[in-house]
């Protein structure tokens, strides 16, 4: 969830609502998980001097869940505070509702989108990523408290192989390879994004620390719409990515190879 701001390119106002004839506002606005397992930052702003701030969970059904810990301290930041909240699944229990969070700071009330709380296991069984996102410094839209976003995907297991080099170009189609790096890269579908959610995984993709369940990634292409509805906006979108960190020698093969030479290969 991420600190509505004009440098960070997630817009929170009525424009994604899409309040018409044509398209149903509700396809706009799907919950988004979080996982009831893993403790998560979520950050709320507030304009103005401090002087209280109380959380609290409401349901999709007008039900209230008071939350059993205060915001941490706030953080003086462009002209107002911001509050980094931890999420303690234990004080949420086993709800399985629709639920948003609701911060009530001197007098004025800041909302966050829809989630469901999900655990590990949910997670692991429909192939959802956690993808988790910072900037170095608050420059760039984010302070040192990680953004994150949890996406269905498929591939983020299949591995492709690709090659980056240049070449010199001779006559009759000649060439002469200067450089040449061979990578292993990972093409990842992020599926039944609504624009909201499109461009809050374009901002973290794009940011100088990118983590895909919990493993540090680089971004290496642009995203490609696999999917569009124009009914309601519903986007897949894919992209390239490989790992940032990665050493020269890798360990070799533990699993000896099996029917290489099968005698009906070639048949």
């Amino acid at each position: 969830m991420i600190q509505s701001a004009f440098y960070n390119g997630i817009n929170f106002s009525g424009d994604f609502a899409r309040k018409n004839k044509l398209i149903d506002y509700r396809l706009q606005r799907k919950t988004s998980f979080i996982n009831r397992d893993k403790d998560k930052n979520l950050r709320f702003f507030c304009s103005g001097a401090y002087e209280y701030a109380v959380l609290c969970a409401c349901g999709s059904d007008t039900n209230f869940y008071p939350m059993l810990f205060a915001p941490d301290e706030p953080v003086a930041f462009n002209g107002g505070y911001t509050f980094n909240i931890n999420i303690n699944s234990g004080t949420l229990g086993n709800l399985n509702e629709n639920i948003f969070f609701k911060l009530e700071c001197n007098g004025k009330f800041i909302f966050s989108e829809f989630c469901t709380l999900q655990d590990t296991a949910f997670f692991n069984e429909n192939n959802i990523i956690e993808v988790t996102a910072t900037n170095n410094d608050n420059r760039h839209g984010f302070l040192t408290i990680p953004a994150f976003g949890n996406y269905e995907a498929v591939g983020f297991n299949e591995d492709f192989f690709i090659n980056d080099k240049t070449e010199y170009k001779y006559s009759y189609g000649r060439s002469l390879i200067l450089s040449s790096e061979n990578n292993i890269g990972r093409r990842i579908t992020f599926k039944n994004l609504n624009m909201y959610h499109q461009n809050q995984l374009k901002t973290l993709c794009n940011c100088e620390n990118l983590f895909l369940n919990g493993v540090k990634y680089k971004l290496i292409s642009e995203f490609s719409e696999l999917l569009n509805d124009n009914n309601s906006e519903i986007k897949d979108l894919q992209a390239d990515f490989v790992l940032a960190d990665q050493s020269f020698f890798r360990d070799g093969s533990s699993e000896p190879p099996i029917n290489v030479f099968e005698k009906y290969f070639f048949m």
